[in-house]
């Protein structure tokens, strides 16, 4: 990213995560790298083809250990050089907008005192040394993308609030689903038509309460989250549920997965100012 990319990230209130890779964060193994590219691709390439004529794929693990071969006398970066690409990408747009990319399962080099996750440490007492406080640390190691995440899935609720005729605070809609980095399985079916709440008998009217719930693949109960009553007055207390919707861990490949589910429940509802108030135990 230029600098004019990192300001405009940061004035919209965005995150860049640092990527590990030795050639992005060090111009020095960049250019040693390209002496090698092109024997390293054709070895790579006629690897694939060998496998492909066998009824055989090359796998991921197989291809990284054919470009380690060329890598392995290339000048690899200290892990220092990443916390100078942190320093540099703070200087430009604040530290609440950087944190942590890494791509360990992604790149083929990464560099020294940083081979994997347990080397973690290491960066944050180079960055500690270098005089980042405690809240910078944390911003940088999590902090910063999950503020990122919260209004990602604030807007959301927003938007689909606004597409089902709710206001922008509102609830999330219908077909609400998160299950892996898949959509929904076709076990998972939970679409009801929005129903308008009756207004002809006060004493009588309907509300609608969202919940959230969070299964996980054994089919436990991981989280119930009350969205936001629909249609409920000051003055009323819903007192008795009309019905709700079951429902049960999805399957993928006839195995279980994790499953957010948007569940409606009805309440009947009575005005307290007229009816008088409601017993805890009815609520």
């Amino acid at each position: 990213m230029t600098d004019d990319m990192i300001r405009a990230l940061a004035q919209n209130g965005g995150v860049m995560d640092i990527n590990f890779y030795s050639a992005f964060v060090d111009q020095t193994f960049a250019d040693a790298y390209k002496t090698v590219s092109a024997p390293m691709d054709a070895e790579v390439e006629a690897e694939r083809e060998r496998l492909k004529k066998a009824g055989k794929h090359l796998s991921y693990a197989e291809e990284t250990k054919i470009r380690q071969k060329y890598e392995a006398n290339l000048p690899t970066p200290s892990f220092e050089r990443i916390a100078d690409h942190i320093d540099h990408a703070v200087k430009v747009g604040g530290v609440d907008h950087v944190g942590l990319g890494s791509d360990f399962d992604g790149v083929d080099s990464i560099p020294r005192g940083m081979e994997d996750c347990s080397k973690i440490p290491n960066l944050v007492r180079e960055l500690a040394r270098r005089g980042y406080s405690e809240s910078d640390l944390e911003k940088i190691l999590g902090g910063n993308v999950l503020r990122v995440m919260r209004q990602v899935e604030a807007a959301s609720r927003q938007m689909q609030s606004a597409e089902s005729g709710g206001d922008a605070g509102g609830p999330v809609a219908e077909k609400v689903y998160s299950v892996g980095r898949d959509v929904a399985p076709p076990q998972v079916t939970y679409n009801p038509q929005p129903t308008p709440p009756e207004q002809t008998n006060k004493a009588k009217r309907e509300a609608t309460l969202r919940v959230s719930i969070v299964v996980d693949s054994k089919g436990n109960v991981r989280d119930v989250h009350v969205i936001k009553p629909v249609g409920l007055g000051l003055d009323e207390k819903a007192v008795d549920v009309i019905h709700t919707w079951k429902f049960k861990p999805a399957t993928r490949n006839g195995r279980p997965v994790a499953a957010r589910l948007i569940v409606e429940i009805k309440y009947r509802l009575v005005d307290q100012k007229k009816q008088g108030d409601v017993s805890s135990d009815k609520h």
